[in-house]
């Protein structure tokens, strides 16, 4: 099957490179190196910059923090998750706890990590339907989500041990 994808990666030592390299050679996908080039800052840029240096007044200035905070309004999706799925994560937690607390501990912390991505950014791939998954990283479970853009609304429908086999029991 034909795709369009194009991944971009930024190694930062030779060794990661050669790394990179080995794996998409031993998976036989096709790719190619470019340097970074180096971006030549045009002289309307460079005027544009230096107008603005020259005209800005204090009132202009912005402390960071509070215009982060203004820019993320606009990214903010509301998160929720359903009964089901909640009970869901109950059991992995519940699971996780009764080998130790720990790592309980760091299930929850995980998984609430991904809830905070998808309060900022849910357009991960669409797996089925309109469905998107994502694994909860260390552990062998995959939340199924759904996103509404109108509403900025992210869904949290299920979460799936995805080492129970699917045949059987998997919700």
């Amino acid at each position: 099957m034909q795709t369009d994808n194009i991944f971009i990666a930024h190694p930062t030592t030779t060794d990661q490179l050669n790394a990179l390299k080995a794996f998409l050679k031993a998976m036989k996908i096709k790719f190619e190196l470019k340097k970074e080039e180096d971006y030549t800052i045009s002289e309307k840029d460079k005027a544009l910059v230096l107008n603005r240096i020259k005209t800005d007044k204090e009132e202009d200035l912005l402390d960071w923090s509070k215009a982060k905070k203004q820019l993320k309004k606009s990214l903010v999706f509301k998160v929720k998750i359903n009964k089901r799925a909640l009970n869901d994560v109950q059991k992995a937690l519940d699971y996780s706890d009764s080998i130790d607390n720990k790592i309980g501990d760091k299930f929850l912390k995980n998984f609430e990590k991904i809830v905070s991505l998808l309060n900022e950014n849910p357009f991960f791939q669409v797996r089925y339907a309109d469905v998107r998954c994502l694994l909860i990283a260390g552990f062998p479970y995959m939340l199924h989500f759904q996103v509404n853009e109108e509403k900025k609304l992210v869904v949290i429908r299920a979460v799936i041990n995805t080492s129970k086999d699917p045949k059987k029991n998997w919700i």
